[in-house]
């Protein structure tokens, strides 16, 4: 997985010098990715967290300040706590010498190496926007492909699936961009996805920069952030609405009809996530049994009742027959996002080559 090309040096020097390993943190999306990884290469492991749980799931997770009553040169710590939380737990570790720096911790976002690198600003419209997204001509937009006047204008909206400035692999609409232009076609997508954004901030986002940016189509790769994202952010309040899924389809409708206003054709791609999949992997189904009882049934249920709407594609399952490119239940490595950059493709390139 090459979200451990960074670290597994690190990983396997605390292998081999036969250190105690600590996975800091259980509310993460990667508590999952972790517990398999390390009981697959047969190395044992405990929970901490900042205080004690007497019974999770089975598992015993003692406060991390038990740190103090044990052999520190004999700890590995595994960070795996949300982004939010990141940064105390930094903290709490420091007084006990551990750190990134020192080899004895890592933490599995790769984007946050270096924490000042993603400094987060606010977009008045639509909310954060990391700081190397705030670009003179198209703030808030990752531009990929020639920007040229008779260029193909495409704009890509979403979250963390999408945006370009996340991981240190290329992302979807990067892939998609290479695609188009190996068939011939010269291409300008305009990247605006942004991690934590649901669909009404891109609709937000799109109301007000399409005039400008005057595209000939517009992508929403949407659903996740809509529908588990009341168990992982907090619950939404939606105001007349009384469903997740119905505020989702909802602002993707509101964003069809601008595109419609502004002559851009628009399809909003349901993005594949593991949510309503029922596993006999115990690690899957302990992470993922509250998020299946939230969401599901009603999201896959509606989106296949859309029969009147053609720009709605459902890509829920396309990665079934893929699963290890999942490192969490949304969230996929540089290989998930060739094959989610070939669906599109194959989507959308018609369309592209009949303007």
């Amino acid at each position: 997985n090459e979200l451990l090309d960074d670290t597994n040096v690190v990983v396997d020097m605390a292998i081999e010098e036969n250190k105690k390993f600590v996975i800091y943190g259980i509310e993460s999306h990667y508590t999952n990715h972790w517990m398999h990884l390390l009981e697959c290469i047969g190395v044992s492991y405990q929970f901490m967290e900042d205080e004690e749980i007497l019974d999770w799931y089975g598992y015993h997770v003692e406060s991390i300040f038990e740190l103090s009553y044990q052999d520190l040169d004999n700890v590995f710590i595994i960070i795996n706590k949300p982004y939010e939380k990141l940064k105390k737990a930094i903290d709490i570790l420091s007084d006990y010498n551990i750190s990134f720096e020192n080899n004895n911790a890592i933490c599995i976002y790769d984007y946050i190496a270096n924490l000042d690198r993603r400094k987060i600003f606010a977009d008045v419209c639509a909310g954060p926007v990391p700081k190397m997204l705030l670009g003179e001509d198209f703030p808030c937009y990752y531009m990929i492909g020639e920007q040229e006047q008779d260029t193909y204008k495409i704009m890509t909206l979403g979250g963390s699936n999408t945006e370009s400035t996340l991981f240190t692999y290329e992302s979807w609409p990067e892939k998609l961009g290479k695609m188009l232009k190996n068939a011939g076609i010269k291409a300008t997508i305009y990247n605006g996805g942004i991690a934590t954004y649901s669909s009404i901030q891109e609709c937000t986002k799109l109301i007000r920069d399409i005039k400008y940016i005057k595209p000939d189509m517009v992508i929403s790769f949407s659903g996740f952030n809509d529908g588990a994202g009341i168990k992982t952010t907090g619950r939404y309040i939606y105001g007349m609405e009384k469903r997740s899924v119905d505020n989702w389809l909802q602002n993707e409708k509101m964003m069809n009809l601008i595109c419609e206003q502004y002559g851009a054709k628009f399809y909003c791609f349901v993005q594949p996530q593991i949510y309503h999949k029922d596993f006999e992997d115990k690690y899957w189904n302990l992470f993922t049994q509250g998020y299946r009882e939230e969401m599901y049934p009603d999201w896959k249920e509606e989106i296949e009742k859309q029969k009147d709407c053609p720009w709605l594609v459902n890509l829920l399952d396309i990665l079934d027959e893929h699963f290890d490119v999942y490192f969490d239940v949304c969230h996929v490595t540089t290989e998930g996002n060739k094959i989610i950059a070939k669906h599109i493709y194959d989507h959308i390139i018609d369309d592209i080559r009949g303007k």
